[in-house]
């Protein structure tokens, strides 16, 4: 995409998440709408790979794709096309800065942008729609979802079993990033999104559910560490039943 192209990207999945917001019918209309012609996606920015675009689940989802295999530090990086590519300034090419480092931050904070739109998009899309959640499903977003959470994960349903030998229930700080990160809000939306998905998606709670770290991971992303820890302290200091979210 060059520069005037990614713009308008991230405002119109901007307004897909904002019109998805608290309205039925918006996210019906999403899973309804279909390309004019047939339409195809690249994924993880290149063109060697691509998808056929069904509907507009599949148009949210390949924005993540698009980014799939690539680091959150990465995206920050990408370049200009012109710088990227190394090649000979053309007419087709975007003008090139005077400053090509200032030039690479301005397109990775955009990249970055399109990537968190397009997370919060799905978590919207996604809430108590079920038919959503099941295109989302298999469309493959889960895995794109938990490896974009889980950088170590190559495959969350087959890694499941490694994830979960011998392993501390503590989420590594690096998964729950500070707000010194520009990634912050769109790993939050991540997590948002798998919360939305498995609730409705009985394939999605089956395939997140077997990942113990990853389940503690959603908890924090969710704000319930510091429930959790005050009905740890309850159960030992009362007699009374408390209903809640069990320890990991």
């Amino acid at each position: 995409l060059d520069s005037a192209a990614l713009d308008l990207a991230i405002a119109c999945l901007g307004t897909l998440r904002d019109l998805s917001c608290g309205s039925a019918s918006s996210r019906a209309a999403i899973l309804e709408w279909v390309p004019l012609v047939g339409g195809t996606a690249a994924s993880r920015c290149s063109t060697s790979t691509r998808r056929i675009i069904k509907n507009g689940i599949h148009l949210i989802g390949s924005y993540v794709e698009r980014y799939d295999k690539w680091s959150w530090e990465e995206i920050l990086s990408l370049h200009e096309r012109g710088i990227l590519l190394k090649s000979h300034h053309s007419i087709s090419d975007p003008p090139l800065s005077e400053n090509p480092t200032q030039q690479s931050m301005v397109r990775g904070k955009k990249e970055m942008r399109l990537l968190t739109n397009a997370l919060g998009a799905i978590r919207n899309t996604s809430h108590s729609t079920p038919d959503n959640c099941d295109e989302f499903f298999n469309y493959g977003i889960v895995d794109l979802l938990v490896r974009r959470l889980m950088p170590e994960i190559k495959n969350s349903h087959l890694a499941t079993e490694k994830i979960n030998s011998h392993i501390e229930a503590v989420v590594p700080p690096s998964f729950i990033p500070d707000a010194t990160q520009p990634w912050r809000e769109a790993c939050y939306r991540a997590a948002g999104s798998l919360i939305n998905l498995a609730e409705k998606c009985p394939s999605v709670a089956y395939q997140i559910a077997s990942n113990r770290r990853l389940i503690y991971l959603l908890i924090v992303a969710w704000g319930g560490t510091k429930a959790v820890t005050s009905e740890s302290k309850a159960l030992k200091n009362t007699t009374t039943s408390i209903k809640g979210v069990p320890l990991l």
